[in-house]
């Protein structure tokens, strides 16, 4: 039964009805006494009735009082409390999203402590359960932003994978790590970062890892506690392990490994469902940029480097054979005829000559050394810590390795020769690597002037020549 609404206030409806039940006990209670066989004359009187009322409204108004000293200030501590967490997250909501959440949200100071067993009892349990929801919400929100942050403040693989190994280590949600993208020249995963998984690589041939990365889809594996996966995760023994596909805009790029020592809770699942989905945006910008710098240091054509990145690289180069006092050859290699190659044989030829002849200079150079495309048809090789009598031992052995190659076009084969300047340093006397550039290039016309197909050594130029 619902009682009808006197004002605005139901504690002062609650008061009014109190004083209406005392008076019509009060009113009643003379007639009921008569009943009990007290003589009328003696309580059906103006005295009896009017002490009978305020009796009865003296009771109202205890009640009343009890009430509002029993009851109300649980209510006002409610409401007081409600009032907190209102403007607690009135003030979250115009703040930065990514700062420290409110400690309301983060203590007990918003928590009702009630101890009751009845309806209201049950309001402040409810109310205290939607705070510890609305904690664990603007922890997930915290959480997300904190990951976002991290992992959008660097566009390089290495370092994007430290940075969420360290908040996943700090949300627990994994001890060991491995992300694996795909290499398009190979068009196989490979890892770009692993942290406590030795031989991350073998994860690429891994066939739950392929099949997660093929059909886009998670696995979570429960194992024993005497079980090693594949005997590649062996700096922890996990029991539990995830595969988790790395995407953007349904375009999946690689795979995240996560193995672990203890099972998730719903509130850290949802936490790595929102770091896989930001993960996917993150290893997308690292490609993206990737890939940008890849084409701004490499040719086209060739896959080598440019001339403006292979100019900064000799100049890097040169400067530490300075500072270091260590020799640097230099090669100016020039295709012969290849005008006239162009003209017979088209474009394509050309390019397929050109590609020929990086292919063999790259099988004749040491590691380390820098093969870049200088020009059309023309090349600069740097040799750091090469020298001069080094260096012509090297555009020799490209020298004969191009004469002997067979450039085939249809029935016909393409003999190619090539010319080839050296200069080194320090047995030249120059003080930069533009005026070694300028010796090497000097060699490498005397080359083309006397026959082609041979290399010239600089110091046979006149030019002048470091004394031993």
């Amino acid at each position: 039964m619902k009682m009808p609404r006197l004002s605005k206030s139901i504690l002062f409806d609650q008061f009014i009805w109190m004083m209406i039940s005392g008076f019509v006990a009060g009113l009643v209670f003379p007639f009921f006494i008569a009943l009990l066989g007290i003589p009328a004359e003696k309580v059906m009187t103006p005295l009896f009735f009017g002490a009978s009322i305020l009796a009865g409204l003296g009771m109202g108004l205890l009640n009343f009082g009890l009430v509002h000293f029993v009851t109300r200030p649980t209510l006002q501590e409610l409401g007081e409390k409600m009032d907190k967490v209102r403007r607690r997250l009135d003030e979250q909501m115009v703040a930065d999203a990514s700062s420290k959440m409110d400690a309301c949200l983060n203590e007990n100071d918003c928590i009702v402590h009630i101890a009751s067993r009845d309806e209201l009892g049950q309001v402040a349990s409810s109310f205290n359960q939607l705070v510890q929801t609305l904690r664990e919400a603007f922890e997930i929100q915290h959480s997300y932003h904190r990951f976002s942050d991290a992992v959008n403040s660097t566009l390089e693989l290495k370092a994007l994978g430290e940075k969420v190994m360290d908040i996943l280590i700090d949300f627990r949600v994994g001890h060991a790590m491995a992300i694996l993208v795909l290499d398009k020249e190979y068009d196989a995963l490979k890892p770009v970062y692993a942290q406590g998984i030795e031989a991350a690589e073998r994860l690429a041939h891994n066939d739950r890892v392929l099949r997660a990365y093929e059909k886009g889809d998670s696995l979570s594996l429960e194992l024993p506690l005497d079980v090693e996966v594949d005997a590649v995760l062996a700096k922890v023994t996990p029991r539990f392990v995830d595969i988790l596909p790395i995407e953007f805009k349904g375009m999946r790029m690689g795979v995240l490994v996560l193995a672990r020592l203890q099972p998730l809770d719903k509130k850290v699942q949802m936490i790595l469902a929102l770091m896989q989905k930001g993960l996917g945006l993150a290893v997308r910008n690292a490609l993206t940029h990737e890939e940008i710098q890849r084409i701004a240091v490499l040719d086209g054509l060739t896959g080598i480097y440019n001339r403006r990145f292979g100019m900064q690289r000799l100049h890097e180069e040169f400067v530490r054979a300075q500072r270091q006092e260590t020799p640097i050859g230099l090669i100016m290699v020039d295709i012969d005829h290849f005008k006239s190659i162009n003209d017979t044989y088209g474009h394509q030829v050309g390019d397929r000559a050109i590609k020929l002849v990086v292919k063999l200079a790259k099988s004749v150079l040491r590691e380390g050394d820098i093969l870049v495309r200088y020009g059309g048809e023309e090349f600069m090789i740097v040799l750091p810590g090469a020298a001069m009598e080094d260096a012509i031992a090297i555009a020799e052995r490209l020298r004969h390795q191009v004469a002997e190659a067979q450039l085939q076009h249809g029935d016909q084969v393409i003999k190619l020769t090539i010319s080839l300047g050296v200069a080194a340093y320090p047995e030249l006397d120059v003080n930069n690597e533009n005026e070694l550039i300028a010796l090497a290039d000097e060699a490498l016309y005397a080359a083309k002037e006397s026959g082609r197909n041979r290399v010239v050594d600089a110091r046979l130029l006149n030019t002048k020549v470091k004394a031993g």
